[in-house]
């Protein structure tokens, strides 16, 4: 009977420790008794920014934290521009206030607020803000594809292909009518009347080969 007890005290014991190591970052003494990179993380994940010495580190907890309690006031704490900017992208987003985006003073987290908004909230206007040409198209593609209005393709260098997925989307020949390019033109009206699978709208392809083509698949 006494070894039992000593056996169940002991076994509370070893839970008593493994408890405090999980809640410690794996150290009964806390993240203090780490040492360098290993502390900075503890305290990170723990969310005790202050005592993080490792600036980078420091700056994007901060933001993280700051994101989380909606306190943009915490952003100024940050010494990064990027960082802060980053800070700021949060804050907006959290906050749902694409105003916010436009005092951001980093150019790549500003562009990443004006673009979050817009594919967010499906706001082709929010995408001619982002100063970046490669992002600002993605943002275009992205909307024009998820709304299928292809007015927002002529935002495009390549409007045709983002025009012929609209038009099989919706199953729209008249929509094949905006694409520039003949090839493409009939080939559009081919993938419209297959997704219809109407034969009807083979007659209006202008390339036999297609035009016969289509009458074969549709039948």
């Amino acid at each position: 009977m006494r070894k039992l007890l000593v056996l169940i005290v002991m076994g509370v014991v070893v839970l008593l420790f493994l408890a405090a190591c999980s809640l410690t970052g794996g150290t009964v003494g806390g993240c203090s008794s780490l040492d360098g990179a290993a502390r900075d993380n503890c305290y990170a994940e723990q969310q005790q920014c202050s005592k993080i010495e490792n600036a980078d580190l420091r700056d994007s907890c901060l933001a993280k934290l700051a994101g989380a309690n909606k306190d943009s006031s915490a952003c100024e704490q940050i010494k990064s521009s990027s960082a802060k900017g980053y800070c700021q992208e949060l804050i907006a987003e959290a906050t749902n206030n694409h105003e916010l985006c436009s005092s951001i003073n980093d150019e790549y987290w500003q562009n990443n607020c004006h673009y979050a908004f817009a594919i967010n909230n499906s706001q082709d206007t929010f995408c001619s803000l982002v100063s970046d040409a490669p992002q600002r198209e993605d943002c275009f593609k992205h909307i024009a594809l998820a709304t299928n209005n292809p007015l927002l393709c002529e935002f495009l260098e390549d409007r045709d292909s983002c025009v012929m997925k609209i038009a099989k989307a919706t199953k729209d020949a008249a929509v094949c009518g905006s694409v520039e390019d003949s090839f493409n033109q009939n080939v559009c009206l081919y993938r419209v009347a297959r997704a219809r699978n109407d034969s009807s709208v083979c007659p209006n392809i202008t390339i036999s080969g297609i035009r016969e083509q289509c009458k074969k698949d549709i039948k």
